[in-house]
């Protein structure tokens, strides 16, 4: 079973590090790579690997930040280490994707088979999941 998992606000704290006193922070450069995992995301994400699901980071980039997709990879072998680098998929269109579950925070369902929408709610994933 394929799981994408979206990074900003469901893996890393985006929102937190949108509140710093700047006109658009996410063009500075560092801003990806510094964001902080959200409680309890890195250690759900690994556990769900360990139950034998397959799964990928499916994230979105900034278009006025090219650096955000060295930097979204950069934090991925920062977490999860650089053996899971050919997890991460960085696309515009999430829809292009067909995969069996999608985590993501947004509210729109994309093209997976099954959508849940992340709401500061691991615990409740991985005992979905388990």
């Amino acid at each position: 079973m394929i799981i994408y998992v979206d990074i900003d606000d469901t893996l890393a704290d985006y929102s937190a590090a949108m509140k710093r006193d700047l006109e658009f922070p996410q063009g500075e450069l560092g801003f990806y790579r510094a964001l902080e995992p959200l409680p309890d995301a890195v250690e759900s994400v690994k556990a769900i690997m360990e139950f034998g699901y397959e799964v990928y980071f499916l994230s979105a980039p900034s278009l006025k930040n090219i650096h955000c997709w060295s930097e979204k990879a950069e934090w991925v072998v920062a977490h999860f280490g650089a053996h899971n680098l050919h997890r991460l998929i960085i696309c515009a269109d999430k829809s292009l994707l067909n995969g069996d579950i999608l985590i993501d925070n947004t509210k729109q369902p994309y093209g997976t088979k099954y959508f849940m929408q992340f709401k500061n709610n691991w615990k409740e994933i991985l005992e979905f999941l388990a």
